[in-house]
């Protein structure tokens, strides 16, 4: 199933959309092959209904894993975005919420060569893995937003931006936890996705 979806990646197609609103042309890309996870029912009578895929007992046979620390373990993305999409999946089944995820951000960072990123989806954000702490890896120039980023002027350690509505926050040094912590607790954040 991974060896055919990321072949499937050569079908990927990008547009590029501009706006005078926008410093520069945001490129989108669509990725027929993804459907089945993004489109994925994730209410929650649906997550009860099946088992979880990041959980070990219920990984296909062939699935391997590579520890990044005592909590969180590599993982070939078996429904990639990207070239070379790895999901950091932590090796309890335990609900998606950042910061019991933020310092295995730092050293799966830390871990992986320069080109790439590591980032982290909401519970909410269409993500197929809500239940289950995960982060996702990869090459960062195959990431439009990251490529819109760079064109920004850089303002302050973390800065949010809102690329046709959308918000994001960039953490520019890591490391520097401070200024991200303060920022995380001024969110208006639903009590569930703490």
């Amino acid at each position: 199933m991974a060896r055919e979806n990321h072949e499937a990646l050569t079908k990927v197609w990008c547009r590029e959309l501009a706006s005078p609103k926008l410093p520069r042309p945001l490129r989108v890309q669509c990725n027929p092959a993804r459907l089945m996870s993004t489109g994925a029912k994730i209410d929650k009578a649906s997550i009860a209904a099946r088992p979880c895929f990041l959980c070990e007992a219920n990984r296909p046979e062939e699935q391997q894993s590579l520890a990044l620390n005592g909590e969180f373990e590599w993982l070939v993305n078996p429904f990639p975005i990207l070239t070379n999409h790895y999901t950091i999946a932590f090796k309890q089944h335990h609900p998606q919420r950042f910061l019991d995820a933020y310092e295995a951000m730092i050293q799966a960072t830390k871990a992986l060569p320069e080109e790439y990123i590591v980032f982290y989806n909401g519970p909410k954000c269409g993500a197929s893995a809500p239940d289950h702490l995960h982060l996702q890896a990869g090459i960062a120039k195959d990431i439009p937003l990251i490529a819109y980023t760079k064109s920004l002027p850089q303002e302050g350690s973390v800065q949010a931006i809102a690329p046709f509505g959308y918000l994001a926050y960039l953490v520019h040094n890591a490391e520097d936890s401070s200024a991200f912590r303060q920022l995380y607790e001024t969110l208006p954040i639903p009590e569930e996705e703490h």
